[in-house]
């Protein structure tokens, strides 16, 4: 089975049987297909927490942890500044958009997404490396 095939399978799995090291696969692949594809603003609106769920940002910080897992340490940094950000603002705003605005300065998420959505192809080769090495695919 290729790396590929792994995540795909891995997708497919119900989250609550998956193990440590499938989740940081799962956590890792999907981080880079919406960096590729929405950015990184898109992937912190699905990992945020729902409407009425305390704020505690946790989808975000395990998938830092799962970068760092992959040796990844630069952009797990980031993405935990950005939970503690997020955090520290609480729930704020009618939209995603007022949300962001309310966690910091203007442009602060920015920074943050020029620094990490170049990264896509890097978490990719990261995450091959790590599934070869777990599953020997």
């Amino acid at each position: 089975m290729t790396p590929w095939e792994t995540w795909t399978a891995l997708l497919a799995k119900p989250a609550p049987e998956r193990s440590a090291a499938e989740a940081t696969i799962v956590r890792a692949y999907i981080l880079a297909m919406e960096l590729e594809g929405g950015g990184l603003s898109a992937f912190l609106y699905n990992v945020s927490p729902a409407e009425g769920e305390p704020a505690a940002w946790l989808e975000l910080r395990a998938t830092a942890d799962a970068l760092d897992a992959l040796d990844l340490p630069r952009p797990a940094e980031r993405l935990r500044a950005i939970a503690m950000r997020f955090d520290q603002a609480g729930p704020s705003g009618a939209t995603w958009d007022d949300r962001i605005q309310g966690a910091g300065p203007e442009g602060w998420l920015d920074a943050h997404a020029a620094a990490i959505e170049p990264l896509a192809d890097a978490i990719l080769a990261a995450l091959e490396r790590y599934t070869r090495a777990t599953f020997g695919t």
